[in-house]
């Protein structure tokens, strides 16, 4: 189950998100406190080499990505 957020001026759909309740919403933030240590203790040099190669991916896969 989803959600949609609209943005009231324009009636745009910005995003849609899942619809969860309060087990599964802290289970979500556990698990993105865990993934922030992670990158937490990693030097500034092996995160851009991470979001370089983020970048990569969204370039040769733009054409998935826009579909």
């Amino acid at each position: 189950k989803t959600f949609e957020v609209v943005n009231p001026s324009t009636g745009e759909v910005l995003a849609e998100l899942p619809d969860m309740g309060v087990e599964e919403t802290r289970a979500a933030v556990d698990k993105a406190y865990v993934a922030q240590s992670g990158w937490a203790a990693l030097t500034a040099r092996e995160r851009s080499d991470v979001l370089w190669r983020w970048h990569q991916l969204i370039i040769d896969h733009a054409g998935d990505l826009a579909a």
